[in-house]
């Protein structure tokens, strides 16, 4: 009974941050349109509980195509694949 109770709490958090973030997240978005135009959101697989692969959605904070050939590349702390929207983005965990 007290996992319903919590799955209960997550959801209802989930929601209200959200809504309450919807105006962060639409200035972010139009911030990133209009300066590197689309794609802007990026997504990307991670691996979560029980080694279940799930889709996480970012903001995009890189230029498009970034990776050569597919390889991934790890980012590096002065990146010149950053756009100026993605530094502010990732200096504030945005």
């Amino acid at each position: 009974m007290t996992n319903i109770y919590k799955r209960g709490f997550d959801i209802f958090f989930s929601l209200l941050g959200i809504i309450l973030l919807s105006p962060v997240y639409l200035v972010i978005y139009l911030a990133v349109r209009i300066t590197e135009g689309c794609p802007v959101i990026y997504s990307q697989e991670r691996i979560g509980l029980n080694g279940e692969p799930f889709l996480i959605y970012k903001f995009r904070s890189m230029v498009n195509n970034t990776e050569e050939n597919g390889t991934p590349m790890l980012a590096e702390e002065d990146d010149c694949r950053l756009t100026r929207i993605g530094r502010i983005l990732r200096n504030t965990h945005l």
